[in-house]
């Protein structure tokens, strides 16, 4: 009750500071249940379908926000490293999964005849990163104050917010996660490198502010969780 009550008031503050609203509370749920269901893969003889549904859900979100797709290799070292449950099946399970959103707004356009969402895509990955713009100007100063004045007042307040919330709950789970029990201790890295990968890729890409945000509010919520419910110990 508690996690889904700081899941709710983490996602709330994203809203805050987001442009879009839609795609924030998007991003937000499909990042949830991809990770609910790749925490479900956890010692099942048969993780097919489970995989299936993290790898949609997060094919559902890498819809918005391209760069996403990131997140398919973590997902992978889950299911291998962490799980130990990657099998031919499931690794194809997770491709069709990952695939099946990218197939369904494709059918979805070519009988709109209208492809406007792959020109967004194709911008997405060829739009220089403001830091590399910044890294090879000529007035790097200027560059990066206009980066900074980019953000509202309560972008700046959600994205610190939340830094420091990923450095004391990841610096506290690594310092007590003898207390918790294997699964958990295991599962946990999920929220883990998610949480640092998206912060990652907020730094590099500001412009998927409203998406990305809404992810690393899911990511980062479990964390603050066991942050709250051991806060006696240092």
């Amino acid at each position: 009750m508690l996690n889904a009550i700081i899941t709710i008031l983490m996602t709330v503050l994203a809203l805050t500071g987001s442009d879009s609203l839609w795609l924030t509370l998007f991003t937000a749920g499909a990042i949830l249940l991809a990770h609910l269901s790749l925490r479900m893969c956890y010692k099942v003889e048969q993780p097919v379908v489970d995989t299936f549904h993290a790898f949609f859900f997060l094919g559902l979100a890498c819809i918005v926000t391209p760069w996403l797709l990131c997140l398919i290799p973590f997902f992978l070292c889950y299911l291998g490293l962490v799980m130990r449950n990657i099998t031919w099946r499931s690794f194809w399970a997770g491709f069709m999964g990952i695939t099946l959103p990218y197939v369904a707004i494709t059918g979805i356009c070519v009988y709109l005849g209208n492809y406007a969402y792959f020109d967004s895509v194709r911008y997405a990955f060829t739009v220089r990163p403001p830091l590399a713009v910044i890294a090879t100007s000529a007035y790097p100063l200027t560059y990066f104050l206009e980066y900074i004045c980019s953000f509202s007042v309560w972008q700046v307040v959600t994205w610190v917010t939340y830094t420091l919330i990923g450095i004391f709950g990841i610096r506290h789970f690594f310092k007590t996660r003898y207390r918790y029990k294997i699964r958990e201790r295991l599962l946990t890295n999920i929220e883990v490198y998610d949480s640092i990968a998206l912060w990652l890729l907020l730094l590099v890409f500001p412009l998927h502010y409203p998406s990305l945000i809404g992810g690393l509010a899911v990511s980062l919520s479990p964390l603050l969780y066991k942050r709250s419910t051991t806060w006696k110990v240092s």
